[in-house]
């Protein structure tokens, strides 16, 4: 069941995560509940590459949720925002992150990219669910959670997402500007939503369900 009244804050960081963080955030709008995104990485890059009317000051709205620059306790304290959602990345000062009750780390299956992300858990000291992306077919998943660190102790849940051509597509056609809708994700990437709009909402799968057909057809019912 879904807790208006209780205010929750989560956050999603690490690197190729602006989709999960637009689409978390429509299927959360869609569920009734008031989304704020807190958009707190150095470059600003999710809040510079959704689409603004000509003249809007902040926040500005996509699907049904809204967009601001840094942390505004004014914002984030208002009551008609019962989910928070920090935008972030490895710039974010650490006590922001200890805010979230849940926290998403994305990073690529690159080598590099996830010992990186290894290291950067240990140094946070902060527990984090994983999401490995744009694991290639016949990829040993085994092998890459090795170079992740298994047994770190800052790890919770583990989630792996399978490269996808249209889901790319959609990624970086953000980065250019172009965040119109998402009719076509794979169903590894719905699954996945699923799985974090339940968690941040307590709302039963048939209803975030029903959040997600209407969101990825660009229906927001807070509009």
């Amino acid at each position: 069941m879904i807790n208006k009244k209780l205010k929750k804050i989560i956050g999603i960081t690490g690197v190729y995560h602006c989709d999960i963080c637009v689409y978390t955030a429509a299927v959360l709008s869609n569920l009734g509940m008031g989304v704020l995104v807190c958009d707190l990485t150095e470059s600003k890059e999710l809040y510079e590459m959704l689409p603004k009317p000509s003249g809007e000051i902040e926040p500005i709205s996509y699907l049904g949720a809204d967009y601001i620059r840094g942390y505004d306790d004014e914002y984030v304290k208002d009551a008609t925002y019962s989910s928070i959602i920090i935008f972030a990345d490895k710039a974010t000062p650490k006590q922001f992150l200890e805010k979230c009750s849940d926290l998403y780390m994305v990073t690529g299956c690159e080598r590099r990219n996830v010992e990186d992300t290894s290291e950067y858990m240990r140094k946070t000291c902060i527990t984090m669910n994983l999401i490995i992306r744009n694991i290639c077919p016949g990829e040993d998943r085994y092998r890459i959670l090795e170079k992740a660190g298994d047994k770190n102790a800052f790890i919770s849940e583990k989630y792996f997402l399978p490269l996808d051509a249209i889901d790319e597509g959609y990624r970086v056609a953000m980065q250019y500007g172009n965040a119109e809708g998402f009719k076509e994700l794979s169903p590894q990437f719905a699954k996945l939503l699923g799985k974090i709009c339940m968690r941040a909402s307590g709302a039963s799968r048939a209803d975030v369900g029903r959040a997600y057909y209407l969101a990825k057809r660009g229906i927001s019912i807070c509009a």
